[in-house]
């Protein structure tokens, strides 16, 4: 069985050059998070049933996390996991 080996021609990235990739990075994940956030929102006016359901969820996992939010309190929280996820 042949071996091949993959040759990769690495260039010098211009100061310009990192300052745009970083730009698009930050650009990307703000337009995605404010959609979703948007969205998410959206549907929350529409259906306060939902509405209630993950304000009753929120309020239960800080009252066992002494009103913190912290990462497991949100790990705690699969009502608004689904809600985000759009489920």
């Amino acid at each position: 069985m042949p071996i091949y080996q993959l040759q990769i021609s690495v260039s010098e990235l211009e100061d310009d050059d990192i300052v745009a990739q970083a730009f698009i990075f930050i650009a990307a994940s703000y337009e995605t998070s404010s959609s979703v956030m948007s969205f998410t929102l959206l549907e929350l006016a529409i259906n306060p049933f939902i509405q209630d359901n993950l304000r009753r969820e929120i309020e239960d996992v800080l009252e066992i996390h002494n009103h913190k939010v912290t990462y497991d309190a949100i790990a705690d929280m699969n009502y608004l996991d689904m809600v985000v996820a759009g489920e």
